[in-house]
């Protein structure tokens, strides 16, 4: 199951008295308190796994935070980098009136501007 509400508590004790045996809990939503791990049951020691007092198993990964960011190492700094530059520079331009406001594509000179920059930190 993935928590991708990034509310917290959302998975309280109704929805978790639900929870199936050996469900597995992988959090998506930019936050690591969707789920109390108190309402889980006894942390089984040395595991992600948690003992309700019915015997069922819970395992909640890398402890309910985004799971793609604290197991799967998450986006390389240069996507992030090269992504939060081309909106930068879109917004930059929007607010000098060189871009309309609106959902579009990055305007082609901002794009092949930004292209060139970070090819040219690649050589």
């Amino acid at each position: 199951m993935f928590l991708a509400t990034g509310r917290p508590g959302v998975l309280g004790p109704e929805l978790i008295s639900r929870l199936r045996d050996g469900v597995v809990l992988a959090g998506v939503g930019h936050r690591g308190d969707e789920v109390d791990p108190a309402l889980l049951g006894e942390p089984v020691p040395g595991t992600e796994t948690y003992l309700r007092p019915d015997g069922r198993r819970v395992i909640v990964l890398a402890g309910g935070r985004m799971i793609n960011l604290v197991a799967a190492g998450g986006n390389p700094i240069e996507a992030m980098d090269l992504g939060l530059t081309l909106q930068a520079a879109s917004l930059a331009a929007v607010a000098t009136g060189t871009a309309a406001p609106g959902v579009q594509p990055v305007p082609d000179a901002i794009d092949r501007d930004v292209a060139g920059r970070f090819a040219d930190r690649l050589s």
